[in-house]
């Protein structure tokens, strides 16, 4: 069986390409001197302009591969799991994704537009604080397990019996209905409590006025609860403005766990690129809110 021939090695085209040079050099010049001497110049200049195509070549892959450092784009990963939601109806400012300005300085007087601009939890703890101004013992329930009561009134003679229910809503312009109110009184009833109440920063609807009364349910907006503060005396104003502004004071807190809600883009469905609160815990907890809404 006859031998099959392979293709020949890198070195024996070498070899052939090298010989041929000297072949071509030993015509041209007719003597063994100067064949070597114009076959090693014609290498080494041959040599050298392979090598420098070479690296021009990669050179230029590269630069094709790879685009130029100016223009790239930071690596942002994108949390596509963000739960959608739906209501976005506030225009919000695209640069710090905050409703407020964080870093302003802190209200040194008591205004309306600082009961209005409380989260809802530092609200329920201003309500109960006021009443502590009073005189009166107050406490904030726990999250969750309230059952519909924000803060618990006890009695002068008696501290440890309750005497009132409070209910806070720290709602920007949806008023208090008669729904909210006959809660309430259900509420009363089924603690035995003889006195009711409900702040909120909104307002009432014609329907919950008439039905509080004769019930012995106090009903109080921003406005009246603003005045009986600064009824206070004013070392009780002073610091009461300064346990209701400490820290961060305006952004949300999630009614599940009580942690401060952060700013995300919601990025799919049909509210894709706009912003809305969410809780930090997610995906363990997924309560969202819009923008605007404090409760």
């Amino acid at each position: 069986m006859s031998r099959r021939r392979g293709r020949p090695s890198d070195f024996d085209l070498a070899k052939l390409i090298v010989g041929t040079i000297f072949l071509l050099s030993l015509v041209y010049t007719g003597s063994l001197k100067g064949a070597l001497q114009l076959g090693t110049a014609v290498l080494l200049i041959g040599g050298g302009l392979v090598v420098a195509g070479l690296f021009i070549l990669k050179s230029r892959r590269q630069a094709i591969a790879t685009p130029a450092r100016s223009s790239r784009r930071p690596y942002v990963k994108h949390h596509t799991d963000d739960p959608p939601i739906s209501g976005l109806d506030q225009e919000v400012d695209r640069q710090s994704h905050r409703p407020v300005d964080t870093e302003a300085e802190k209200p040194t007087e008591w205004s309306h537009e600082l009961i209005q601009s409380l989260d809802w939890k530092r609200f329920e703890e201003l309500c109960a604080a006021y009443f502590e101004a009073k005189g009166r013992k107050a406490t904030v329930t726990d999250l969750g397990a309230d059952g519909g009561i924000d803060v618990l009134l006890y009695g002068e003679s008696d501290p440890e019996k309750v005497l009132g229910i409070v209910q806070c809503k720290a709602w920007r312009e949806k008023p208090v209905g008669v729904k909210e109110i006959r809660e309430l009184l259900g509420l009363m009833t089924d603690k035995g409590c003889p006195l009711g109440v409900y702040i909120t920063t909104s307002g009432y609807t014609p329907d919950a006025k008439a039905f509080a009364e004769g019930k012995h349910i106090k009903l109080m907006d921003t406005g009246q609860l603003l005045q009986l503060i600064q009824e206070l005396p004013p070392e009780s104003q002073t610091a009461l403005l300064q346990k209701t502004t400490e820290g961060d004071y305006t952004t949300p807190s999630c009614p599940n766990c009580g942690t401060k809600l952060v700013s995300r883009t919601s990025r799919k469905g049909k509210n894709a690129g706009q912003f809305f609160w969410g809780c930090p815990n997610f995906p363990g907890c997924r309560y969202t809110m819009p923008f605007g809404k404090l409760t």
